[in-house]
C-alpha cells in the first residue's frame, strides 16, 4: 500500500531474455525442434506445443499431449528433449538496476513468465529483488492468452491502472497485456532494460494522487501528441475527457485522458513536456461547479431522474454539467440538455443492471 492508502504500483517483468539470458534453447524451443524435425510445420506446431509445454504438470504429460495433438509417435523424443538440461542462466545487463530502481521508488516487483513447471528457479540475485511471481504453469494459460493477464489483474490489492509490464516479446509482453488493459513497454534494440531502469528512476515515486501510469511511444492523433493508454479506460467510461496532469521527477503539466471512438483511450502529452516513454497520470483538483443549472435540473425532474446525477462519480458529474453551462447559444444548450438526459438514463440502467 502507498502512503495515500491505495495499492502500490506494480512492475511486471518477463524473465527469459529480459531478466535472464540462457546459453541454450529453453524447453519450448527444444520441444519445437523435436516436433518440426518430424516434418510438422512450425505454424501448425506452435500453439499446441506452447500450451502443452508451458502449462503441463510434467514433461511426460506435455510430451503425451503433443504426441496426441500434432506429432503422433513423437512422445519419447519430445519427452527426452524436455528433460535435457536448461543450461546456464546469466543475469541480463541492466536487470538488477531495473529491479533496484523500482523497489527504491516504491514499486512491487512481480515476474511473469511462460515457463514449464519443471524449470529451475531464478537465481538469488534476481529472486531477492522480486516480491512475487506468476507463471503459465501456475495459471494454466500462456502469456499470449488474455486469460493470463486477467489472472494478474484480478489479484487482490492490485490496481491495473498502476501496473507496468516489461518484456522482450512484442506480442506476449506488450500487445496482449495492452488489450487486457495494462500499460506495457517493449524491451528491444531501441529500448533496453537499462533504458527502462532510467525511466523508472526518472518518474520518481508514485504521487499520492496518481491515477495510474502512461507508458509507450507517443504518436500524433487529431493534431495532438498522444500515448495510447488502455489501462486508463475506466476513467473515460462515461466522459469523453478526464482532466489530469502528467508527472515525472522533472515536473508536472496539466493535460487530459481522452476517449476515442475507434481506438484505445489516450493521454495527451502537452507541448514542451519532456515525455521519455513513462510518466505518472495524476488527478488534479476540479473546480468546475457540481450543481446543475436550473434548466438542466428541470429537465431531469421532468424525467424523474434528478437523483441519478447525484450518484455519478464527481468528475463525471462536473463534466456533464460543464457541457451544458459552456454551450454558446440556446439551441446548443437545448441539444446538450437532451444529450445529458439520455446519458443519465443510460447511466441509470447500467448502474441498476
Amino acid at each position: 500500500m502507498t502512503s495515500s492508502g491505495g495499492p502500490a504500483p506494480v512492475l511486471v517483468v518477463d524473465i527469459g531474455n529480459t531478466l535472464l539470458i540462457r546459453d541454450r534453447p529453453g524447453a519450448f524451443h527444444r520441444a519445437m525442434a523435436a516436433v518440426t524435425g518430424r516434418g510438422v510445420a512450425w505454424e501448425d506446431a506452435y500453439d499446441p506445443v506452447a500450451r502443452a509445454v508451458l502449462t503441463g504438470a510434467s514433461a511426460a504429460e506435455a510430451a503425451a499431449t503433443i504426441d496426441a495433438a500434432v506429432a503422433a509417435g513423437a512422445c519419447s523424443a519430445v519427452e527426452q528433449a524436455l528433460l535435457e538440461a536448461d543450461g546456464e542462466a546469466s543475469v541480463a545487463p541492466g536487470a538488477v538496476a531495473l529491479l533496484r530502481a523500482a523497489r527504491a521508488a516504491g514499486w512491487r516487483v512481480v515476474t511473469a513468465t511462460n515457463a514449464a513447471a519443471w524449470v529451475p528457479p531464478i537465481p538469488d540475485e534476481i529472486a531477492d529483488l522480486v516480491d512475487d511471481g506468476i507463471s503459465s504453469a501456475e495459471v494454466g494459460a500462456i502469456k499470449q492468452d488474455p486469460q493470463f493477464w486477467g489472472h494478474l489483474r484480478g489479484r487482490p490489492g492490485s490496481d491495473p491502472r498502476r501496473m507496468l509490464v516489461v518484456g522482450d516479446d512484442r506480442n506476449a509482453d506488450v500487445e496482449v497485456p495492452r488489450r487486457a488493459g495494462l500499460a506495457a513497454l517493449h524491451i528491444g534494440p531501441y529500448r533496453t532494460i537499462a533504458d527502462v531502469a532510467r525511466l523508472v528512476e526518472g518518474v520518481g515515486p508514485m504521487p499520492a494522487s496518481a491515477v495510474g501510469v502512461v507508458a509507450g511511444d507517443a504518436t500524433v492523433w487529431a493534431r495532438e501528441t498522444v500515448v495510447e493508454a488502455d489501462n486508463l479506460a475506466s476513467v473515460v467510461v462515461r466522459t469523453t475527457r478526464f482532466r489530469c496532469s502528467v508527472q515525472t521527477a522533472a515536473g508536472r503539466a496539466p493535460t487530459s485522458v481522452v476517449r476515442r471512438k475507434s481506438e484505445a483511450p489516450a493521454v495527451v502529452i502537452p507541448p514542451g513536456f519532456d515525455y521519455q516513454g513513462l510518466a505518472w497520470v495524476v488527478a488534479t483538483p476540479d473546480r468546475r461547479p457540481t450543481a446543475a443549472p436550473s434548466d438542466l435540473q428541470a429537465a431531469l425532474e421532468a424525467e424523474g431522474i434528478s437523483s441519478v446525477l447525484d450518484r455519478m462519480v464527481e468528475h463525471e458529474r462536473r463534466h456533464l454539467i460543464s457541457m451544458v453551462r459552456e454551450a454558446k447559444n440556446r439551441p446548443t444548450r437545448g441539444e446538450r440538455i437532451r444529450e445529458a438526459v439520455a446519458h443519465l438514463w443510460d447511466y441509470s440502467r447500467a448502474s441498476d443492471g
